[in-house]
């Protein structure tokens, strides 16, 4: 299984956000995926309770190298 990684960012500047993302597509290797939230409060609004059982999963399993 190929390892993948996803980047949390918080940003209010959501253009410049969305210009790096394109920046790193365009990259011959695989860059991971990002998710950009212009608040700590936008990010944690999208998180539902089964987001929260995924991430708790994730922290305590080995694939927690990244949280």
């Amino acid at each position: 299984m190929e390892k993948r990684t996803l980047t949390i960012t918080l940003q209010a500047d959501w253009k410049a956000a969305l210009r790096a993302a394109g920046k790193a597509a365009q990259k011959d290797s695989y860059q991971g995926e990002t998710l950009n939230f212009l608040s700590p409060g936008a990010f944690f609004s999208r998180l539902t309770e089964r987001r929260w059982t995924i991430i708790n999963t994730l922290q305590q399993g080995k694939h927690s190298r990244y949280l």
